[in-house]
């Protein structure tokens, strides 16, 4: 992004989920698990293991009562991650949908290189397209549909925009106002460390 000699204005959003595993609907993931082809029979199982569970701990020796957790997917559980990353594939049709629809415009890596429209790491999301009004509403709509779809909400604190270096202000000012997100120099990713 700062080393980019392309005319092209581009720009990189990097989308936080703000405590995704508690927020996951589970409509989504039964939907999700059917979509991946899973059996009915594996699907209510899975589905029987995290909707129906308790919990008991021991507090200096002495066991606690039996509680069942209100959240949706639960940390430290070895399915959740698993299920999660599924659920995140949603979000990703929906991207690729828009880039095969020539609605979302990815950037290109390299001249005549391969276009990259989104990546996803947990609950992280990085998201390339043109620097233009009309692609960060198309970004904004389409987060605001996974989000009421899914249960997740978008960390706007953690959450930041950053630009190519040929994009005014004025503009970047601009599409902050679209999206409510900050924009940064850098999104706290370490270079080094690619």
């Amino acid at each position: 992004m700062h080393r980019t000699k392309s005319r092209h204005e581009i720009l990189v959003a990097k989308i936080d989920l703000g405590k995704a595993y508690d927020r996951i609907n589970l409509d989504i993931l039964k939907s999700t698990l059917k979509d991946f082809g899973l059996l009915t029979g594996t699907v209510k199982l899975i589905m029987f293991c995290v909707q129906f569970f308790s919990v008991s701990l021991l507090w200096n020796g002495l066991k606690l009562p039996v509680f069942s957790p209100t959240r949706e997917l639960r940390q430290g559980d070895p399915l959740s991650p698993y299920l999660f990353v599924m659920c995140m594939e949603k979000l990703a049709y929906l991207f690729n949908k828009k880039v095969s629809d020539k609605t979302w415009l990815p950037i290109h890596v390299s001249k005549g290189g391969p276009s990259i429209s989104h990546l996803l790491f947990a609950d992280d999301v990085l998201l390339f397209t043109k620097a233009t009004k009309a692609q960060m509403r198309m970004l904004v709509s389409v987060l605001i549909a996974f989000c009421s779809a899914s249960g997740l909400k978008v960390n706007f604190d953690k959450s930041r925009v950053m630009c190519s270096n040929n994009v005014s202000r004025r503009v970047k000012h601009d599409l902050s106002q679209i999206s409510n997100i900050k924009f940064a120099s850098n999104l706290g990713i370490p270079f080094n460390s690619w």
